[in-house]
């Protein structure tokens, strides 16, 4: 039995992701990322010496794992998903809302951290 090649998988023009959506996600993470850079020079004595439970080290890394790893993941997945499924997102403004309350929730838990 032969079977029919299958199609690609397109976005319709109305039905694509804004390009701003992905491209903040990716701004925000961008922000976290250079933040944990310049504090990763205040805790590298604490890296050496082996104190990887202090508050300030998570502080950092949290930054980076969830500042900037998490939010490109986050801006990947909404350009990528009305690709690879073949429809819309379920909201743009969903994924606004997710954005504006995951950045500041990220910043007061990583600041919490560091003081």
């Amino acid at each position: 039995m032969i079977q029919a090649a299958a199609k690609p998988i397109s976005v319709q023009a109305g039905r694509a992701v804004p390009f701003w959506l992905p491209a903040t996600h990716f701004v925000c993470g961008l922000g976290f990322l250079c933040t944990a850079t310049l504090l990763l020079t205040t805790i590298v004595g604490d890296l050496v010496a082996g104190r990887f439970l202090l508050t300030r080290v998570a502080g950092v890394v949290h930054l980076i794992t969830l500042g900037w790893l998490t939010l490109s993941i986050m801006g990947a997945l909404c350009q990528l998903f009305p690709v690879a499924l073949g429809t819309s997102l379920y909201s743009v403004k969903l994924a606004l809302a997710t954005l504006v309350l995951f950045v500041p929730g990220v910043t007061a838990f990583v600041a919490g951290l560091l003081t």
